[in-house]
């Protein structure tokens, strides 16, 4: 089932860790996941770039440049499909409060400011980008290198419907998924949070939880303490 592999997945590319080194474990993982995605790639590569690849595959914790690796992936993706990528990044700024919290912000900043300037800025490689996240983008922070960003929150009329399930979407999703659960009893549980525009206001659910109780069919406080989140679970 969809919802159930959503369920399953929608945290596993957490990055954390108490240390910058072991965040930087973190980030190996899910950069050499994320090319082993790719991994059909090989065969088309120049020896040097083979060889680079296969070492981020293998999650070689000694490789140099690793904050460019998505650069170069965005080269060799275009390369062979003939378009260019269109970059989606959730939570992107989470790894950068958990180092606030532990002690080295300023070495993950670093980190991360490369990451996203070489993947990003003037990428002939990149049609378009998406970044989903919670902290205030400022000119000093980890996007300061990038141009022509365009900042929406909850209350931007464009996307003011975005930030959640709306109550028609998780009518529907209850619907299709054959939950026998009244849906006031769904809102009182699932629908936390007001998301306006100047035109409207859209009560926002929670969308792991609803993935949840279409994969259950039960009444639970999925979102635990682990995954907060500014409303009710």
């Amino acid at each position: 089932m969809v919802t159930s592999r959503l369920a399953r997945s929608w945290f596993d590319s957490d990055i954390g860790g108490f240390t910058w080194n072991d965040m930087m474990e973190d980030i190996t993982q899910v950069i050499g996941d994320m090319h082993r995605t790719h991994n059909y790639l090989l065969p088309f590569l120049e020896d040097a770039e083979r060889t680079e690849f296969t070492r981020i595959l293998n999650k070689d914790p000694t490789l140099p440049g690793l904050k460019y690796s998505l650069m170069r992936l965005s080269s060799y993706l275009t390369r062979f499909h003939g378009n260019k990528c269109i970059v989606l990044i959730d939570e992107y700024d989470a790894p950068l409060d958990k180092a606030y919290n532990k002690g080295y912000y300023h070495t993950a900043m670093e980190f991360f400011r490369s990451l996203f300037s070489s993947l990003l800025k003037e990428n002939e490689d990149v049609h378009k980008v998406f970044l989903a996240g919670v902290l205030r983008v400022g000119n000093s922070g980890v996007l300061s290198g990038l141009n022509n960003l365009c900042v929406y929150s909850m209350t931007s009329s464009r996307f003011a419907d975005k930030f959640g399930f709306t109550e028609d979407e998780v009518a529907l999703l209850c619907a299709q998924h054959k939950i026998d659960i009244p849906i006031n009893d769904v809102e009182a549980w699932y629908g936390g949070y007001q998301s306006s525009s100047s035109f409207r206001q859209y009560k926002m659910y929670n969308p792991w939880s609803i993935a949840r109780l279409c994969s259950g069919n039960e009444l639970q406080m999925y979102w635990n303490v682990k995954y907060f989140l500014c409303g009710k679970p």
